[in-house]
């Protein structure tokens, strides 16, 4: 059975970056490949009761309720990880040479924003564009960049890093075009990899929450702050269909913050409606065909999302989830779900030129 190192983004905070992770993981193991995620840095520690203590004292008050929520988050997606993701020991990225390459017989970059250069370093580009690699050994599955604009300094090793893929493809239509006006090569644009993987795969390893649920609710999945004109508007809907709201993401419903991505699933799976703001929210909303409301974030990192939203929906014809409250209704998916049957085979069959599952004589 040969071996694939997935080298994608690893944290244990991130609905979407957990799920992506092992969808990839799932949808090559089912070709028959052994995976291993690579975590390139310690990203979560256990923390013991002296350690909520000494957080408790450095930051008192609202300050030390949130330190200690987030560390019960981490802990939740931790379970996650160790339950569904099979990883390796962490590495950091100068030691990607020495401590992978040769030992395994493909190395897979992507989903989620593994080209976005987080810590803006020589080091970490190099390493998600899988420089350590021999060029047959190296494929990238439906990445982002995260941005439109390619920045000037790293435009060479950009460069140098795409033309050492001998197939290119990326999960929105700007990135599409940022690889094709820096290399001069086309790349194909392929769905996000939860998206590969149906129903049945997801209801696999749906959780149902340990807290009360009730019985008809509105889900909630916005990230960073809700303006009071979104937060009325969310109260609006809810109190039109007669449902309660749980929001998954807002540290004033504690109760629901600590929902881990198995968890997610059965709550969007389950939901009556879903307001989001969040690429994934939107993403297992089109694949349960749970009609949604989407929001769309002011900050900085709400800008770099919306290429991805915008070719989500484009691609699935359900821009109508950006309507006004006046013309809201129920989302047709008739469309959609022949739209993803379509994208689901386009991915797997990148993945099997990518990995010579199909002989090049045989190949378009």
């Amino acid at each position: 059975m040969k071996r694939i190192a997935i080298i994608t983004l690893y944290d244990n905070i991130n609905i979407g970056n957990k799920l992506q992770n092992y969808a990839v993981q799932t949808i090559l193991e089912k070709m028959g490949f052994a995976c291993t995620t690579i975590r390139y840095k310690e990203t979560i520690k256990e923390i013991s009761w002296k350690g909520h203590l000494l957080a408790l004292l450095a930051f008192p008050g609202r300050k030390a309720r949130i330190k200690r929520m987030i560390i019960k988050r981490r802990k939740a997606f931790k379970g996650f990880s160790d339950s569904w993701l099979k990883t390796g020991k962490a590495i950091h990225f100068k030691d990607a040479a020495a401590k992978l390459a040769g030992k395994y017989d493909y190395y897979l970059t992507g989903s989620d924003q593994v080209w976005h250069n987080w810590t803006d370093t020589k080091e970490e580009l190099e390493y998600f564009l899988l420089e350590f690699a021999p060029r047959h050994k190296r494929i990238c599955l439906a990445p982002s960049f995260g941005f439109d604009q390619i920045p000037d300094k790293y435009m060479q090793l950009y460069k140098k890093g795409l033309m050492g893929f001998e197939y290119l493809s990326c999960r929105e239509k700007s990135g599409c075009r940022m690889i094709e006006e820096l290399t001069g090569r086309s790349s194909q644009l392929l769905p996000d990899p939860t998206m590969a993987l149906e129903r049945k795969d997801w209801d696999l390893i749906a959780e149902k929450p340990a807290y009360d649920l009730p019985e008809k609710y509105l889900l909630v999945y916005i990230l960073g702050d809700i303006r009071p004109e979104d937060e009325e508007q969310i109260g609006r809907i809810a109190a039109e269909r007669g449902l309660e709201i749980v929001n998954i993401f807002s540290l004033d419903c504690e109760k629901y913050f600590y929902t881990n991505p198995a968890e997610f699933i059965y709550l969007v799976r389950n939901a009556d409606y879903v307001c989001t703001n969040s690429f994934h929210g939107c993403v297992f909303s089109i694949i349960y065909n749970i009609s949604f409301r989407l929001f769309f974030r002011t900050d900085p990192e709400g800008s770099r999302m919306h290429s991805r939203i915008s070719t989500l929906l484009d691609k699935f014809d359900l821009t109508g989830c950006m309507t006004t409250d006046a013309e809201l209704g129920e989302l047709d998916f008739t469309k959609a779900n022949e739209i993803i049957k379509e994208e689901r085979k386009k991915l797997t069959d990148y993945l099997q030129r990518a990995l010579g599952l199909i002989p090049a004589s045989l190949q378009d």
